[in-house]
């Protein structure tokens, strides 16, 4: 797995949109799945994000194997320190996928978003 964590001056009102926004660009930039709209679709990572106004942090998870949801650990932990308010959905084994794009560097994340 490949784990990127930035942190970026955003401010928003709705995490929840702003959290969609930031997946979104992630997704077309890295021309992968990062959100599972579907049961049957197919992910090659996830994104975290915790909301605090004017310093957002983000983690990008890249998945280095196919059939494993990796990070779930790291999740739980940043999720019991109050880093992240919500543990992402766990995706079943056969929707996640290697990814096997080109790994960007956190200059170029933070560029995009």
């Amino acid at each position: 797995m490949t784990l990127l964590k930035f942190t970026k001056n955003i401010s928003c009102d709705d995490c929840t949109k702003c959290s969609q926004d930031i997946s979104s660009k992630l997704e077309k930039y890295l021309k992968t799945n990062l959100v599972a709209k579907t049961s049957t679709d197919k992910i090659s990572g996830h994104v975290s994000c915790n909301h605090k106004q004017g310093e957002h942090t983000i983690w990008l998870f890249l998945y280095s194997s196919t059939g494993k949801h990796e990070g779930e650990k790291t999740d739980k932990q940043h999720f019991k320190k109050g880093i992240i308010k919500k543990i992402p959905k766990i995706t079943p084994n056969n929707q996640a996928t290697k990814y096997t794009g080109e790994i960007p560097t956190v200059e170029q994340i933070k560029k995009l978003i």
